[in-house]
């Protein structure tokens, strides 16, 4: 039965931003932890565990036949915002690529597990 359930506008807000902080997370992870003496790693962990715990409410509104697509999908995104992240570019293109990437791909990546903007 859950399969009919529509996701609110609620979850899908929610998983926004949590692929948002998750770019943020990495963003500032590679780009500020790793080249800093002084810095800290907890707000970049924390930011990347409330990332992914605000990605786990639509995961009862996929359903059950596209469950492991739509894994297989964060987890390639997830890859590819990291695969950006470790190439050394000059004056951070590569992080300033990952951002951009990161955030277009949030529209297919809900589209394809919500169906948010699809017709019907």
């Amino acid at each position: 039965m859950r399969e009919n359930i529509a996701p609110s506008d609620k979850t899908v807000r929610l998983s926004v931003f949590g692929y948002i902080l998750v770019i943020i997370s990495i963003v500032g992870f590679f780009g500020y932890y790793l080249p800093s003496e002084d810095a800290t790693f907890w707000q970049w962990g924390l930011t990347f565990s409330t990332g992914l715990a605000l990605l786990t409410p639509k995961n009862k509104h996929v359903p059950r036949k596209k469950r492991i697509r739509v894994l297989v999908f964060d987890l390639v995104y997830f890859l590819l915002l990291l695969v950006f992240a470790l190439f050394k570019m000059p004056y951070g293109i590569n992080l300033l690529a990952l951002t951009i990437i990161g955030a277009i791909l949030i529209v297919p990546l809900l589209n394809e597990s919500l169906g948010v903007w699809k017709k019907e």
